[in-house]
């Protein structure tokens, strides 16, 4: 067995390792929006972003085996990706600073969010959110295929709530893992035959319809994972969680302006 060898870092006051961390994740994510603002004219750049991202984050355990670490890091990695591909996809300056601007606190803050508990419900739906809007952002603005757009969501779909779950200790994390992403690769597969999106005035942010409605689903169904596991799941807590979700699918659905979208 091994034991952990003091470094010069373990040795920094605790102020002074966040300014550290600070600067090293303030450098990573101006890279990647810079290469991924160049990536809207030169694909390499944005493939050059995406690689910073997954650098960025094997490289502080570069001594394990790199394919080891994919699964686990998972989570990490997608929203660095989806994060780039969403820089790359808005039109305007503001918003792709502002995208940034979120990835950086994410990268800063992220590692002390846990996944047990409500928290960590909210960060994985975080992480389903970003990489949903940066799936159908491809199908809606570079139209991607949508069989490619489907292979995205599911693969990282599934594997980012896989490693959720197994963080929680969750004994059957595979089969809920491969159910949910079954689940957004069907929803997508409907939505992407006629895919909306609702647009901001002015560009600076484009929203496709599933994002919302896929979001909605992930929140119910996260809530009533999280219930049932702590045993407070029963009949008419079940029914609020449905109708809740029921009601904003109907919402986003029935209100969407038809005409004059993306």
């Amino acid at each position: 067995m091994t034991t952990h060898q003091p470094t010069p870092i373990d040795n920094l006051s605790a102020p002074v390792k966040f300014a550290l961390s600070l600067g090293v994740n303030i450098a990573i994510t101006v890279t990647v929006w810079w290469l991924s603002v160049r990536g809207q004219s030169s694909p390499q750049y944005e493939i050059a972003a995406i690689l910073i991202v997954v650098l960025a984050e094997l490289w502080p355990t570069r001594d394990t085996p790199s394919w080891k670490l994919l699964k686990p890091k998972s989570p990490q990695i997608v929203m660095g990706i989806a994060a780039a591909l969403i820089i790359a996809l808005l039109p305007k300056l503001a918003s792709q600073v502002a995208v940034a601007v979120l990835y950086l606190i994410w990268r800063q803050f992220e590692s002390k969010w846990r996944y047990d508990g409500r928290g960590g419900l909210l960060k994985l739906l975080v992480v389903q959110i970003t990489l949903l809007e940066a799936c159908f952002l491809l199908a809606a603005i570079w139209r991607a295929p949508a069989v490619l757009v489907m292979i995205l969501v599911w693969a990282a779909g599934t594997t980012t709530v896989w490693q959720a779950l197994i963080k929680r200790s969750e004994p059957s994390a595979g089969i809920l893992a491969t159910s949910w992403g079954i689940i957004l690769a069907e929803l997508s597969w409907i939505f992407l035959v006629w895919l909306v999106s609702y647009i901001v005035p002015g560009n600076y942010l484009i929203v496709p319809q599933p994002v919302l409605v896929l979001s909605a689903v992930a929140y119910c169904c996260g809530s009533i994972y999280l219930a049932q596991r702590r045993g407070q799941l029963n009949k008419s807590r079940l029914t609020e969680y449905l109708l809740v979700g029921l009601i904003l699918i109907w919402i986003i659905i029935a209100w969407t302006p038809w005409r004059g979208t993306l």
